[in-house]
């Protein structure tokens, strides 16, 4: 990355003119200090600016200006992935969950494939958009990596479970909710009456997470034109 680049050349520039009058021992300490100094006001210069161009993507969002929010981040994304390590990655994520969102599973897919794994919405969404595609084994893949990462986040165990469990896995998907549970405890009801239904022949419901569940367009909104009577029904993907 750019800032560890110009940290050391600006380290070994200190070392070399210290090293000429003092020796080694002399000229280590001070390029270590430079060192640090360079990259902390370089990463926290970057930091801001990436900041800033966030908070205006945001407020395009929440117009639902989403091409323009797409095109700033991917603008983002030239200028300043080299810059910072995950860079890159982290905006894959966004760029990846905004397609999502508007059901452009084709363009979220490559973005979502190449996202930041700690990102666990993001990772969420790649999973659901493996198992909507039928593709069994890269959901698992998925959510095994997601929960690997983010094991604290209740509705991550539980898509996993209910991609299972309508993939006609109870089983599987009784042990997933048994693991997420033993990873959160009982911070999650939803979680916790969802392992109790499946464990008791019930149906899991999900509708409880409210609107970030149904982002993961696994069940229509109730509220959406496609949903009769809040008849939920599941999206169909195709390669």
């Amino acid at each position: 990355m750019l800032i560890i680049l110009i940290s050391l050349i600006t380290a070994s520039l200190t070392f070399g003119s210290i090293y000429y009058y003092f020796g080694i021992i002399g000229a280590v300490i001070p390029s270590i200090f430079i060192f640090v100094i360079t990259y902390w006001l370089i990463y926290k210069k970057v930091s801001d600016i990436l900041e800033r161009n966030m908070q205006l993507i945001q407020k395009l969002l929440q117009k639902g200006d989403y091409d323009k929010a797409i095109t700033s981040l991917k603008k983002i994304q030239s200028k300043y992935s080299k810059w910072q390590f995950f860079t890159k990655k982290i905006l894959n994520s966004q760029i990846g969950s905004i397609f999502y969102v508007q059901k452009k599973f084709k363009q979220s897919k490559p973005f979502l494939v190449n996202g930041f794994e700690k990102s666990w919405i993001s990772m969420g969404m790649l999973g659901s958009l493996y198992y909507i595609n039928k593709d069994i084994e890269s959901m698992e893949n998925t959510f095994k990596k997601a929960t690997k990462y983010s094991p604290k986040q209740g509705l991550l165990w539980s898509m996993w479970a209910y991609c299972q469990w309508k993939s006609g896995n109870s089983e599987l998907a009784i042990s997933i909710l048994s693991s997420g549970k033993k990873k959160i405890g009982d911070i999650d009801p939803i979680l916790n009456n969802n392992l109790l239904n499946l464990q008791n022949d019930k149906k899991m419901k999900m509708k409880a997470y409210g609107e970030q569940w149904y982002q993961m367009h696994l069940e229509i909104h109730p509220y959406s034109k496609g949903a009769q009577g809040g008849t939920k029904r599941q999206i169909k993907y195709k390669k």
